[in-house]
């Protein structure tokens, strides 16, 4: 104890103090409080270590990496949205055309396969059916290109799930108007048709019992027993024949002109050299019926307009037993008017059905 007392006096006062202060008797501090003291000092100890910075950049690039591709990703999701809006419109588009496409393929199959022994409602005509039907109807389809067509007064028009009455011409008026002129005329006598052609009048006549010749430029496709037809032109037409009757049926005007297939002759009045050679092949006392169009004068490629005067040229040497005009009001409806040709209005579609007597 002597000697403890004496080393503890040899100490210098500074270490005293500090040995008092520890309580301990001068050791240093357990090591759980210094582990738990550098753990407080570490964070701050690591920012300024040189090692950490380089992992932080580090970091900071993956990072960056990853906002990169989520960047990049979030970009492919709305291109490839787009383009899979792209996609399905386009799909869309086709899924159209393809629905209209199987549409007109069974059209077409109906319009292959039509059986006329079956019933068919007119709800089942097609628009494509109905566009061939108006163009067989027409002087332009498959049966005027045969020499097959005969001009009907009415014209019947079509169209999807619909027939109508579409246009009447002025033969809705002139092959009655014949038949009641003829009507005097005993049957079994000469009739001669000109411009005949496109017509059945020739037909009906030699049903009905004349002898009937039929001239036109063009073949005739009609026969019959009691009708004769002749290919030529009536103006150069060289026959020493005789007609109790002569029916010239809206043909006058169109001599001359470029017309059905003729040569236009500028300087030659074709109509009036007609109208001569057929008062030539009348007998005497013998009937023309003539019809005509009527109204202010022309004359283009296609045909003539006769006013009073042109009229009264084409009829010299006949005797009028009657002038009857006809009148379109709409484009199915025609009538009779009381109206003189000189007064009738520029843009009136009129004709003329005249009955006359040969005299001299």
């Amino acid at each position: 104890m002597a000697d403890s007392n004496d080393k503890v006096e040899e100490l210098e006062p500074d270490s005293q103090a500090r040995i008092a202060m520890t309580g301990n008797g001068g050791r240093r501090p357990a090591n759980g409080a210094r582990r738990f003291a550098r753990g407080l000092l570490w964070p701050a100890r690591r920012f300024f270590d040189p090692r950490f910075v380089g992992v932080h950049e580090a970091v900071q690039d993956i990072r960056r990496l990853i906002e990169a591709d989520m960047n990049a990703a979030n970009e492919i999701a709305t291109f490839q949205g787009r383009t899979i809006d792209g996609i399905l419109g386009q799909l869309e588009h086709q899924d159209r055309e393809l629905t209209r496409i199987q549409t007109n393929i069974e059209e077409l199959t109906r319009f292959v396969t039509f059986d006329p022994g079956a019933s068919h409602p007119v709800e089942e005509l097609t628009a494509p059916m109905a566009r061939l039907l108006t163009f067989e109807a027409s002087h332009e389809g498959f049966s005027s290109q045969s020499g097959l067509w005969f001009n009907p007064p009415v014209s019947v028009g079509y169209a999807q799930g619909d027939v109508h009455v579409q246009w009447v011409n002025e033969r809705v008026a002139e092959p009655p108007y014949v038949y009641r002129a003829l009507g005097a005329v005993e049957p079994g006598s000469t009739v001669l048709d000109v411009g005949a052609t496109e017509s059945t009048v020739c037909l009906s006549l030699a049903t009905l019992g004349y002898r009937v010749t039929a001239i036109d430029p063009r073949p005739n496709p009609l026969s019959h027993e009691r009708l004769e037809v002749v290919v030529g032109r009536v103006e150069d037409w060289d026959t020493d024949a005789r007609f109790n009757a002569i029916v010239c049926l809206s043909t006058i005007e169109h001599l001359g002109t470029g017309a059905y297939e003729q040569e236009a002759a500028t300087e030659r009045r074709v109509d009036l050299e007609a109208m001569k050679r057929l008062h030539e092949l009348t007998r005497y006392r013998g009937l023309l019926v003539l019809t005509t169009a009527v109204g202010k004068p022309s004359v283009n490629e296609f045909g003539r307009v006769y006013d009073r005067v042109g009229l009264d040229q084409l009829l010299e040497g006949w005797e009028v037993a009657d002038l009857t005009l006809v009148q379109r009001r709409d484009p199915t409806t025609w009538v009779t008017i009381d109206e003189p040709i000189e007064a009738l209005k520029p843009d009136a579609e009129t004709v003329a059905m005249v009955t006359a007597t040969k005299t001299v």
